[in-house]
């Protein structure tokens, strides 16, 4: 995705990568910084950073210390044409979640949902690009580059009623993006999804991640929750309760916001919370065999051989 920042790492298995370079035909296109060796553990590789500059192709080149080609990768960089919202609550319950239209967030609270980049059908990737309206507090954009390089849209409604940003890509705009604002008193249940602690061993990380419902069944997104644990107040706001599971110990779990409250039993102790992201990190293949080019944050890859 055009104004995207990326990521390149060249493996290098029984080879040391000492001098290694990583160069493009087109830094109008995509621009490569100066490597990272990484020589610990079985394979050594470099890391490049880089950034996609505008739309178009470039070839990517690796070569060794003496200039001598060792594995190429071409590369398309476009810009968004459309995007997709997901929200975060809903992708820690289901990595397969809608998207969203309009989705309605509390007053007074906060949510986020991820971004998602097409150009007509083709999903693009990449993150660290995106700006919203910087005179409106109400939003921002995060990024997350732990493999899945994605973009987040983080919303604080102040009122009710639907408002909305611009969102732009390296300078341009490529969508509008709008929630709508609903009060408090909308709420009409409370619901709660407890991970499951089935096969669990003592110490493992779990999670309840909790949601309201307007009068329609309706999702109403970023309540301020506020959490009991055993009857004891936890401190902190939000929709993620996350715990340690300790089988001997049984816990009654209590959401409430604006009277409205769910109850659900876990074995373990926790605090408090707000959904961030949903962090799954992508698989990305090599390109060829024992030297392989991977990259991240582009539209497509495709290998010509290797090298060396």
């Amino acid at each position: 995705m055009a104004g995207a920042d990326l990521s390149f790492t060249v493996w290098s298995e029984g080879t040391t990568p000492d001098g290694w370079s990583l160069v493009s035909d087109d830094t109008s296109v995509v621009d490569v910084e100066v490597g990272d060796i990484n020589t610990d553990g079985d394979v050594d590789f470099v890391q490049f950073g880089g950034r996609a500059i505008g739309a178009g192709s470039a070839t990517l080149t690796v070569l060794d210390a003496f200039g001598a080609e060792v594995a190429t990768a071409d590369v398309t960089v476009a810009m968004p044409t459309r995007v997709e919202l997901r929200s975060a609550t809903d992708l820690e319950v289901d990595e397969e979640a809608a998207a969203l239209g309009t989705p309605k967030v509390v007053v007074g609270g906060e949510t986020t949902f991820q971004v998602k980049y097409f150009d007509g059908d083709t999903l693009l990737h990449g993150a660290g690009a995106a700006r919203v309206d910087g005179d409106d507090a109400r939003w921002d954009v995060e990024s997350n580059f732990l493999g899945d390089e994605l973009d987040w849209i983080v919303v604080r409604p102040d009122e009710a009623g639907v408002m909305s940003t611009a969102l732009s890509v390296a300078g341009t705009t490529v969508a509008t993006v709008s929630i709508e604002g609903v009060d408090a008193e909308a709420i009409a249940a409370v619901v709660l999804k407890p991970e499951s602690e089935e096969g669990a061993e003592k110490g493992d990380a779990r999670q309840v991640i909790a949601w309201a419902e307007d009068a329609a069944g309706e999702k109403l997104y970023g309540a301020p929750f506020a959490w009991t644990e055993r009857g004891d107040a936890l401190d902190g706001v939000g929709d993620q309760y996350g715990y340690e599971f300790l089988p001997g110990v049984s816990s009654e779990l209590v959401a409430e916001v604006n009277g409205v409250s769910a109850t659900t039993t876990v074995h373990g102790r926790g605090s408090v919370d707000r959904v961030n992201c949903a962090c799954a990190v992508a698989n990305v293949g090599p390109i060829g065999g024992a030297i392989a080019l991977a990259l991240l944050g582009i539209v497509r890859r495709r290998g010509r051989g290797n090298r060396g």
